[in-house]
């Protein structure tokens, strides 16, 4: 992968303004990083980056032009990108905790082993002790519950269920795997009729919201409609939870049931579960998927995507938020 394949300007019907998490949120308030921020916003990827290498080479904010830089790359899953522009602020900072954090979450990626990934988790251990415990907590936990295929372990009635969002067809019609989502949120529904039902996924990858599309099933399924909720501006994993975990935290739930593919369960439970640490919220999680066959690829992927959704879900992953930790 390289970059030239990976950032595009978007020239579509949607509007990224209303989808979270927002891109490059703690740089918003550096006046020189403000114009490639609301590029980003905007999804006028390859106009930001253009940008951040202007500033990059004239010195402006050169730091944290590479620190935004990288967390673009980071997110874009351009490993071998961000690895490199992490070590280059390194070589200017060597303290920088933040570039530290992600050299380590991108080593892991890239499965680079031995003295490098050693010096720098020793580094970071004696700089920022607390990011270093966190992080390495949050490895732990994915690598224990990566496969994790049972999540049922507790008779208690669902409180609430939450269903993932998946893309929708450029018709606005469903793909099949979401589909079985729904109609096995709709056996849950029937089976715990006291559950709310919270619906997550805006308009993505078109002009069609998951999270109507979703409620239109339910509702055209005989589910009442006092009963959902549809949360309609998460763009990926990560917004699910933002938005899952806005409405639960005003409420007290017992059991709370995630609904989601087989391949995805495991990541979207881990997130889950790290939200709720973050939120300072507890009850029990289960997590449900429609069939338990997965496929082989799919869950190459999903091991890959863990590591980078649950850090940020665990504010390991932002600048602002490894911030707070120190």
């Amino acid at each position: 992968m390289t970059e030239n394949n990976v950032f595009e300007d978007y020239h579509g019907k949607l509007n990224p303004l209303v989808l979270i998490p927002k891109m490059g949120a703690s740089f918003k308030g550096i006046h020189q990083l403000e114009w490639t921020v609301r590029l980003l916003e905007r999804w006028q990827y390859k106009t930001a980056m253009e940008q951040l290498e202007h500033l990059i080479e004239d010195g402006t904010e050169r730091v944290n032009a590479l620190l935004l830089k990288g967390e673009v790359y980071a997110l874009f899953e351009y490993n071998k990108g961000a690895l490199e522009v992490f070590e280059r602020v390194l070589q200017e900072d060597p303290d920088n905790v933040y570039a530290l954090t992600h050299l380590l979450m991108q080593l892991k990626l890239l499965s680079i082993r031995g003295e490098k990934l050693t010096n720098y988790a020793q580094h970071l251990k004696r700089v920022a002790p607390t990011v270093y415990n966190k992080l390495q907590t949050v490895f732990s936990f994915i690598e224990q519950n990566k496969n994790k295929t049972d999540f049922l372990v507790t008779t208690q009635p669902f409180d609430v269920i939450c269903v993932c969002g998946h893309f929708l067809y450029d018709d606005g019609t469903m793909p099949p795997a979401l589909e079985e989502r729904l109609k096995k949120t709709y056996a849950l529904a029937i089976k715990h009729p006291q559950a709310t039902i919270v619906l997550s996924g805006g308009a993505v990858q078109n002009e069609y919201c998951e999270a109507q599309v979703m409620k239109q099933y339910l509702l055209a399924a005989g589910i009442d409609e006092k009963r959902i909720e549809a949360l309609e501006t998460a763009k990926d994993t990560v917004g699910n939870i933002i938005e899952f975990m806005d409405f639960i935290k005003p409420r007290k739930f017992q059991h709370i049931c995630v609904v989601s593919s087989a391949e995805h369960l495991p990541r979207a439970w881990m997130s889950f579960m790290i939200g709720m640490d973050e939120y300072v919220y507890s009850a029990y999680v289960s997590a449900v998927a429609p069939s338990d066959a997965r496929d082989s690829l799919v869950m190459k992927r999903e091991h890959q995507l863990n590591y980078q959704t649950v850090l940020r879900v665990a504010g390991l992953f932002e600048k602002k938020d490894i911030q707070r930790l120190l």
